[in-house]
């Protein structure tokens, strides 16, 4: 289980009025839409991005916050990042 699935484990259950989506899933921007559009979408449908992008997104993320758009954005780190 990673620490991200246990994250929105525990807030779900606090919350579960939380809406989980997943990029391509109905009601989602489909899978091949790019990075300025996804945090788009989720600026405008209220929605934090949680993203193991760490190559393209950063970038995308900066334009976006430099034009006076507005992100909730979480970076996933895979726990085999970590020394325990």
């Amino acid at each position: 289980m990673s620490i991200l699935y246990i994250q929105i484990k525990l807030d779900y259950e606090r919350e579960p009025e939380i809406a989980i989506k997943v990029v391509g899933e109905s009601g989602t921007p489909p899978k091949s839409t790019l990075d300025p559009e996804i945090l788009c979408w989720c600026e405008d449908n209220n929605f934090i991005l949680v993203t193991n992008n760490r190559t393209s997104m950063p970038v995308h993320l900066a334009e976006h916050i430099a034009v006076n758009r507005h992100s909730r954005t979480r970076n996933f780190y895979p726990q085999s990042k970590f020394k325990y």
